[in-house]
């Protein structure tokens, strides 16, 4: 139960884009308590979330696999998959497809084994990554095919956050391919079905597309206003 307070509260600090403050919460908790293992693993997750959104893709690698490392040897299966989700995320980032493709093969195989209610976000952020590396790679088709999986995964799992993050993921697809209306309709839609919900990071990201999607559209006027958002 303190265990998941204290989470709770490291979440908040990240969501608000507080991520000195929040790496300051765990060291201090580090500091102050002998940790268990798996305690140790839940703020380890926490920091590769930190090291995501901050854009340290090379320092995100490194703790991806201390995680998966670390996962491995206590046979923690979901605390491995989210290793490997940052993994992968940061070699898609760096543009390492053919690497990630792999790792994507590998984590599908996880989840597979794993009970469905308690893989099913991670099965969404799983899907939302093989979409934009799909679309790296030129597979535009399979990239929309599966954004479009990863959003009715997220209407059946009923969770706000990850619906909204679903329809970023296919507003991003859609300007990839340019289909900017649906982008336009699906960017809209993420920032009010995440509203008060999603994270600052989050929140930008969507703001950013959005912006992109006027720049094309040729309303420079609004795209600015996106921009500065």
């Amino acid at each position: 139960m303190k265990l998941t307070k204290n989470i709770e509260h490291i979440s908040r600090l990240i969501k608000e884009g507080k991520f000195q403050n929040a790496l300051d919460y765990i060291h201090s908790k580090r500091t102050d308590t002998k940790l268990e293992e798996i305690e140790d693993l839940s703020y380890d997750i926490k920091i590769g979330e930190i090291l995501r959104q901050k854009g340290e893709f090379h320092n995100l690698i490194k703790y991806s696999k201390r995680i998966q490392k670390k996962s491995n040897q206590l046979n923690e299966k979901i605390f491995e998959i989210h290793g490997l989700l940052f993994e992968i995320f940061a070699n898609y980032r760096l543009n390492n497809q053919t690497y990630v493709t792999k790792l994507i093969n590998k984590t599908e195989q996880l989840i597979e084994n794993c009970d469905e209610t308690i893989i099913e976000p991670l099965l969404i952020r799983l899907l939302a990554y093989k979409s934009f590396v799909l679309s790296a790679l030129g597979d535009f088709k399979s990239s929309k095919e599966t954004a479009i999986r990863c959003y009715e995964q997220s209407l059946e799992y009923n969770e706000p956050e990850l619906i909204s993050y679903s329809l970023y993921v296919y507003g991003i697809i859609s300007f990839q391919i340019g289909e900017l209306d649906d982008a336009l309709e699906s960017f809209m839609k993420s920032l009010e079905k995440g509203k008060d919900l999603i994270s600052l990071y989050d929140t930008g990201n969507v703001f950013f597309g959005l912006g992109y999607v006027y720049k094309n559209k040729g309303n420079l006027e609004k795209a600015f206003e996106k921009f500065k958002r």
